[in-house]
């Protein structure tokens, strides 16, 4: 009997074989590991620590906090002697719901001179849940279709003021 031995193609094709498959192992557990990071946003401006030091309440105006803090966040709705300072960092796994990891308030309340009163600071367990209502605003006027929505302003724009046209 004689021993037939493989030819040199048909090893180094063997060898491609298992280089591509040990390539593609290592692409996908690298595309697995990935996939396992969180995605991290953070939104929001709040101060830094050595900047709520410099606050002196009682002795700063809102011009002296600005140029320490920056602009913040949000003024008060209905009182604006109050401002707000926030931030908010959330984490989504894959996809899965963004969740809250982090949430800061810092609230500064100025007198009616705008003269510096009270900084707080407040968290996520400080926050609450507000019901919303699933009631609706009628409107009047009469409901498009989709085809009035769309022709309905055929012709009505791009003519000549003077002739209509």
């Amino acid at each position: 009997m004689t021993k037939r031995s493989a030819s040199p193609s048909r090893t180094s094709r063997a060898k491609i074989g298992r280089h591509a498959r040990l390539l593609a192992s290592v692409a996908v557990i690298a595309l697995a590991a990935t996939a396992c990071t969180p995605k991290t946003a953070l939104r929001g401006n709040l101060p830094r620590p050595h900047q709520i030091e410099q606050l002196e309440v009682g002795k700063q105006r809102k011009t002296q906090v600005e140029s320490i803090m920056g602009s913040p966040s949000v003024i008060g709705t209905f009182d604006d002697n109050i401002w707000y300072y926030m931030s908010r960092r959330t984490e989504q796994w894959a996809f899965f719901p963004e969740e809250v990891v982090e949430q800061k308030v810092l609230a500064l309340y100025f007198s009616n001179e705008g003269v510096l009163q009270h900084v707080e600071t407040y968290t996520e367990d400080d926050a609450r849940e507000i019901a919303t209502s699933s009631r609706t605003t009628p409107t009047a006027g009469k409901e498009l279709g989709v085809l009035e929505q769309i022709f309905g302003n055929v012709g009505k724009f791009g003519g000549n003021p003077d002739t209509g046209y």
